[in-house]
């Protein structure tokens, strides 16, 4: 791996990071806002979370992949990769509880190994699949 592209990985992972911290700002300010207006509880959250994904599909594309185009099959590609990792992290949150029980220091790691594979896999699957741009004559 040449320095450019190593450095070009280096950058788009401080930004995932960064977009990722403020999704997570944003969904949270959304549901409080939601909950303090009336909004039942599964309301305030879903639109929340809608709120974050927006936020990250398009902050994602433009400033960590510095990808111009989008579209549908993007769209999809990006909703795919979310949604396999929205199991990925139910499933390691629940097998970890399953094998550490439900103490507080477990319940902790589980969130944190949960959210940290999901948010690995979410950057590859942006990176390589959902905004990857074909070199010229690389791909059709």
């Amino acid at each position: 791996m040449s320095g450019e592209t190593q450095g070009g990985t280096h950058r788009q992972i401080g930004h995932f990071l960064v977009i990722g911290g403020l999704t997570v700002v944003l969904d949270l300010a959304a549901y409080s806002i939601l909950l303090r207006l009336g909004f039942p509880v599964g309301t305030a959250k879903a639109i929340g979370f809608i709120a974050g994904t927006a936020f990250a599909y398009f902050a994602n594309r433009i400033v960590t992949f510095e990808n111009a185009g989008g579209g549908t099959a993007t769209m999809m590609r990006f909703a795919a990769v979310y949604s396999v990792n929205l199991v990925v992290n139910v499933a390691v949150n629940s097998l970890i509880l399953a094998v550490a029980g439900r103490a507080d220091a477990a319940l902790a790691l589980a969130f944190l190994v949960a959210t940290g594979t999901s948010a690995a896999l979410n950057f590859l699957g942006m990176k390589y699949w959902v905004f990857s741009s074909p070199a010229p004559g690389m791909r059709s």
